[in-house]
């Protein structure tokens, strides 16, 4: 597990005969494993509460998207295609944000290296688009994957996507899912459209 993990990186930092560039690996990797526990944390706590009595405010989509670019580290191409004119969602930001980068963590770790985040109005909902091309998935996994605790990494909670499903029905939204093997994933949210965002973007 990251904890026993991080243990035992600890323990080698106080080998006082260590040379330097084995001290900063070490580093390294104390920090990967306590950022992987900080993750499976939240992802366990954001799944108990259930998306449940959150504080929820309208959402600008073109700011919700550009906090999850923000907190996105180096490694991957990610691009953003925001709605223009902007969108409105009466939402909880953090909670949204929180579940697209779960669904962008997921596509690096199904070795993803170009991902598309995008978000577009059908009718009076807004759908938001995660679209990688990882390693995808088989058909029978597509029935499983939103089940909690269930995973196919060793070292996964399986909370992960229970906890994008959670948060989505939270927000009155669905997800979907469409995968082809060797090719990528898509993640499909959609949401109603709040009536504010008339008034605030000038959507006709």
């Amino acid at each position: 597990t990251p904890l026993s993990a991080a243990m035992l990186y600890a323990a080698n930092l106080a080998n006082r005969t260590l040379k330097p560039e084995s001290r900063t690996q070490f580093q390294q990797k104390l920090i990967a494993r306590l950022q992987d526990l900080e993750k499976q944390i939240n992802d366990i706590l954001l799944f108990a509460r259930n998306g449940d009595n959150q504080v929820v405010a309208p959402v600008s989509v073109q700011g919700l998207l550009a906090e999850v670019q923000a907190g996105q580290q180096q490694g991957c191409a990610l691009h953003m295609e925001a709605p223009e004119p902007d969108l409105c969602l009466l939402a909880n930001s953090s909670a949204l944000a929180g579940a697209i980068n779960n669904l962008i963590a997921n596509a690096r770790q199904a070795g993803a290296d170009s991902l598309l985040v995008s978000a577009v109005r059908s009718g009076n909902r807004v759908e938001m688009r995660v679209l990688d091309n990882g390693k995808g998935m088989p058909a029978q996994l597509l029935s499983q994957i939103f089940e909690p605790f269930f995973t196919t990494r060793s070292q996964g909670t399986g909370l992960g996507l229970a906890v994008v499903q959670s948060v989505v029905r939270a927000h009155q939204g669905e997800v979907s899912v469409a995968s082809v093997p060797g090719e990528g994933t898509c993640f499909t949210l959609s949401f109603p459209l709040h009536q504010q965002a008339v008034q605030l973007g000038g959507v006709a």
